[in-house]
């Protein structure tokens, strides 16, 4: 009897679409993070101009990672 394991493997690149997706961002967002609190170090002045360039940057950073788990689930549905 040969048993279908094709619900598995959707499951499973699913899941390694999402996470290999997600790595680069996470990087992204620890440089990101890491360089504002640097900067603010430097010139506590400028607090206020450098936090909004780092929520945008932020927010355009993890975008990638949803754009990562559409494509996963894109391709989940057509295999």
């Amino acid at each position: 009897m040969a048993v279908d394991n094709t619900n598995a493997a959707k499951a499973l690149e699913l899941g390694l679409a999402t996470g290999f997706g997600a790595i680069g961002p996470g990087v992204g967002v620890g440089f990101i993070f890491g360089k504002t609190i640097e900067a603010v170090g430097r010139q506590p002045e400028l607090r206020g101009e450098l936090q909004g360039l780092m929520w945008l940057g932020f927010a355009l950073t993890e975008a990638i990672v949803f754009y990562a788990l559409a494509m996963a689930f894109v391709a989940y549905s057509i295999v």
